[in-house]
């Protein structure tokens, strides 16, 4: 027994090149977000997995400016360091991650030691022991 179906009375040429891509995007999107071992996750598995990807986006990000504080040192141009510095602080500032709070404290003691020394009011050996404190919180 055959079945002839004609959908072509339908005009449904370019909806069905539509309801593909969509099907396509959410397959993707779906192959995407669904952990390896392919279970559905719950809402509180879902909330961990994303806690674990911002810790893991902030951590990266502070380890990536975790080199510029240590290459002030070697700069004598207070003004610039100390604008880079507060550009700095400002990304910092918008971390969210409450594992991070630690590294965080480090990286405003490291980048304020920098900017003291910049500006003469601390030593270069105590700017480079908070850098170096920064360095080994974030590794």
């Amino acid at each position: 027994m055959e079945i002839e179906l004609d959908l072509t009375a339908l005009k449904l040429d370019w909806w069905g090149w539509v309801i593909m891509l969509f099907l396509v995007f959410f397959g993707v999107a779906g192959y995407l977000v669904t952990p390896a071992d392919g279970r559905v996750m719950t809402w509180t598995e879902w909330q961990v997995a994303q806690a674990e990807r911002q810790h893991q986006r902030e951590l990266r990000q502070l380890q990536d400016v975790g080199v510029e504080p240590s290459s002030f040192l070697t700069v004598q141009d207070p003004v610039r360091v100390q604008l880079q510095v507060q550009r700095m602080q400002e990304k910092a500032a918008q971390m969210s991650a409450p594992a991070l709070e630690r590294q965080r404290q480090a990286f405003r003691r490291a980048a304020n030691a920098v900017v003291d020394y910049q500006n003469g009011q601390a030593t270069y050996n105590d700017a480079a022991q908070a850098v170096q404190e920064y360095l080994d919180a974030v590794r």
